[in-house]
């Protein structure tokens, strides 16, 4: 469905904040049919919590970039190690 609205010129591909209004989100519904917002504040939560575990992970990364330039004095790119 996004695939439909993206737009970009470069070959990098945008969706832009007017293309979000178009794209049809399903609501799971309980057994008497009614939106299920239980289901919806977990998807909620879960989104959340995501986001910050992504945010800590990008704190963590700038520190230890930080202490490995501060050591060696060169950037060390720690991101093409396995994990």
């Amino acid at each position: 469905m996004t695939a439909a609205l993206q737009t970009g010129s470069s070959g990098q591909q945008h969706l832009y904040p007017s293309h979000f209004s178009a794209i049809t989100v399903p609501m799971r519904r309980n057994a008497k049919g009614d939106p299920d917002f239980g289901w919806q504040e977990e998807i909620v939560r879960l989104a959340e919590a995501r986001n910050a575990a992504l945010t800590a992970a990008r704190h963590t990364a700038e520190q230890l970039d930080a202490t490995f330039l501060d050591y060696a004095g060169v950037p060390v790119d720690l991101s093409i190690l396995p994990i």
